[in-house]
């Protein structure tokens, strides 16, 4: 069973520390890292893939993630993926707005392994590639990396 986590920030910082917290809580498997919301789309249309949980960033560039929630749920192929939002704070009125675009949580930074693990454990299915079920080729370094 293979894993993807799919991890999209503005914050270079904060993808680091839920990076190493993935590989802390997660089961193994790899890790997509994307900048923004945009670059994270691009990404996601690119490989065709629907990965196991993706970890998006409350504030992103390019877009919000009230805008990058619906952008993903736009591709049918996406359909039933895991999201969860991660902020430092969040108002009632968008955590609504998330719950609505079918966020599995919402999670409050700084982000405990626990907390992680336990979203991982309900939520997350092994990774899927390609609408043929074939393998397409892995992006550059930069945005991918094993986790333990």
């Amino acid at each position: 069973m293979a894993y993807t986590f799919f991890l999209v920030d503005g914050s270079e910082a904060a993808t680091e520390r839920r990076d190493k917290l993935l590989a802390l809580a997660g089961p193994g498997g790899e890790a997509l890292l994307a900048s923004s919301g945009p670059a994270g789309l691009a990404l996601l249309d690119d490989l065709q893939l629907r990965p196991s949980l993706i970890l998006a960033g409350f504030a992103m560039d390019g877009m919000n993630v009230i805008e990058f929630l619906g952008a993903v749920r736009m591709r049918r192929w996406l359909e039933g993926v895991p999201v969860a939002v991660c902020a430092n704070a969040i108002a009632d009125r968008e955590m609504m707005a998330c719950y609505r675009l079918g966020v599995c949580a919402v999670l409050v930074e700084p982000l405990s392994r626990h907390e992680l693990k336990s979203v991982i454990a309900e939520w997350a299915r092994p990774s899927h590639r390609g609408s043929d079920g074939a393998t397409p080729r892995l992006p550059d370094q930069a945005t991918h990396r094993r986790v333990a």
